[in-house]
């Protein structure tokens, strides 16, 4: 069975991951999100009562 020999396998195995690492990686840690919370100023809403008619 060629299934079970674990030399091809291995290796095109390896070669994947360090394709992966090696340059998909990168460029993902690279990627620039277009809106950046951080640079927003954080102002909390100020918050109203609501009375409730119950009666």
């Amino acid at each position: 069975m060629p299934q079970l020999d674990p030399n091809p396998w291995l290796f095109v195995f390896s070669c994947t991951w360090a394709v992966l690492l090696t340059i998909v990686v990168p460029k993902l840690l690279a990627h620039q999100f277009p809106n950046d919370l951080s640079s927003q100023t954080i102002n909390t809403p100020k918050r109203q009562s609501w009375d409730w008619p119950w009666h």
